[in-house]
């Protein structure tokens, strides 16, 4: 269930921002087959509901879930690495971004807009 996390998180972010027909990109196939087949992975009532929430936001904004691999997405796959290095703390606001941060996201975006 935690490599899903996220990617409900994302739904629940491009909610808050009332984003339309937004693509949320994951490297996480367990977050597709748990929004595909939630009875098969879930046991808890408190999880269903959350699933079922998920749905609905994702309906209800247009979103497409896309899969990606992290060779292919090296800024999300920098910034995971970097938050799972710090366990400890549960919540922590990034105020600037991390150093080498931007040469990662130019890379990303040369890489997509030249497939």
């Amino acid at each position: 269930m935690l490599s899903s996390w996220p990617c409900l998180k994302g739904v629940e972010l491009i909610d808050s921002l009332q984003l339309q027909n937004a693509t949320l990109e994951t490297d996480s196939l367990f977050a597709f087959d748990i929004l595909e087949k939630p009875d098969l992975y879930t046991k808890g009532p408190k999880l269903r509901a959350k699933l079922s929430e998920c749905h609905t936001l994702i309906k209800k904004n247009g979103i497409t879930l896309s899969s990606i691999t992290s060779v292919e997405n090296k800024f999300t796959h920098f910034l995971a690495k970097l938050a799972m290095e710090d366990v400890d703390d549960e919540y922590e606001d990034v105020l600037d971004p991390p150093p080498g941060i931007e040469t990662l996201m130019k890379a990303d975006i040369s890489n997509t807009t030249h497939e």
